[in-house]
């Protein structure tokens, strides 16, 4: 599957010969098309805002590797993905993550967490034990979730509540691969690999 919009991130400079990598879910093409929809209608009424073209997905590690060591991140990770099964999620509605300092966040809500929980859990084990990726470069999302809009002032915010809050959304899509993105030249993140599940 090609990925047609570019993706975003909060980090944009290597540090040294070190380059950011991203491990994500990506929920399907309808869901995909519903949140693209999510995004103009909050854009139609607030401007532009972070993770405005974005690919909508669920982050489940970012991290920084020195570059010499993806082909040891590429190994662990077949050798991850070749151990899991394909699970269903389940997406419920909208919710919101508050606005402080001006980072507030509107999403669609993951109903059946725990399986990607379990899912990051495990990746944060490989990524820190086998690949040995550094604590200070690993990060990972408290809450999973998928992004319609982030970096949202107060105002942003209260707007995509008004816009959504009383909204019903409700599906589901099969996780059966992780998707490593990797940032390239010319700052954007770019799909390095996918790694279906067996």
């Amino acid at each position: 599957m090609q990925f047609h919009l570019q993706f975003e991130s909060d980090t944009t400079q290597e540090e040294g010969h070190f380059t950011e990598y991203k491990v994500m879910l990506h929920p399907g093409e309808k869901i995909a098309e519903a949140v693209i929809g999510f995004k103009k209608i909050l854009a139609e009424q607030c401007g532009s805002f972070k993770a405005l073209h974005s690919v909508p997905h669920i982050t489940l590690a970012s991290f920084f590797l020195d570059t010499e060591r993806e082909d040891l991140l590429l190994k662990y990770l077949d050798k991850f993905t070749a151990s899991l099964t394909p699970f269903r999620v389940s997406i419920n509605d909208f919710g919101f993550f508050d606005a402080v300092s001006n980072q507030g966040v509107a999403f669609l809500s993951i109903q059946n967490k725990e399986p990607i929980v379990q899912l990051q859990t495990n990746l944060n084990v490989v990524l820190k034990i086998d690949v040995r990726v550094q604590k200070k470069h690993l990060m990972r999302t408290a809450v999973p979730h998928i992004t319609i809009g982030r970096g949202l002032n107060d105002e942003k915010l209260n707007k995509s509540k008004e816009l959504f809050s009383d909204k019903k959304f409700a599906s589901d899509f099969s996780v059966d691969k992780l998707v490593l993105l990797k940032r390239n030249d010319d700052k954007l993140l770019e799909v390095c690999k996918e790694f279906y599940f067996f």
